[in-house]
C-alpha cells in the first residue's frame, strides 16, 4: 500500500536511505518515506529514487549529478527533487550508475542528467 518502505544490503553513500552508510543484513524501515504513499522504488548501483502516488520523486545515495539540490553531494536520507516541483511524475527508472529517467504527465521523458537545464523530450 506504499505506507512502509524497507531497505537492506550495502549502505555505501547512504543509498539505503537510513541516515547512515552502514550495511544492513536484515530489512530496516526507511522512516522518511513511510506514510508518503510510495508507488515505486528504483535502485541504481550507488543511489536510489522513490516515486510517490502524488507524483513526487525522492533521491538518496551517491549524487553524481547534483540531485536533489543541484550540488554533487551524497544524501543518506531521502530528499525530494526540487527540479520536479509542479510536474506530475508517472514513473521512474534507473540503470546501474545511470541517471534517473522519469516519465512526466503528458508522456514526455525527462532525463536526470538534464534536470538542471530541464530538457524534456
Amino acid at each position: 500500500d506504499g505506507s512502509t518502505v524497507w531497505a537492506f544490503g550495502d549502505g555505501d553513500y547512504g543509498k539505503l536511505g537510513l541516515g547512515n552508510s552502514t550495511a544492513k543484513s536484515s530489512p530496516q524501515k526507511v522512516d522518511v518515506l513511510c506514510g508518503l504513499g510510495i508507488k515505486k522504488v528504483a535502485c541504481g548501483t550507488q543511489f536510489s529514487v522513490a516515486l510517490t502516488k502524488d507524483g513526487n520523486v525522492y533521491s538518496f545515495g551517491q549524487r553524481l549529478i547534483g540531485l536533489p539540490e543541484g550540488r554533487a553531494r551524497n544524501h543518506n536520507r531521502p530528499q525530494q527533487i526540487p527540479a520536479f516541483t509542479g510536474v506530475f511524475i508517472l514513473d521512474v527508472a534507473v540503470g546501474g550508475g545511470a541517471f534517473p529517467r522519469s516519465l512526466v504527465h503528458g508522456g514526455r521523458l525527462r532525463l536526470g542528467e538534464q534536470l538542471r537545464g530541464t530538457a524534456v523530450f
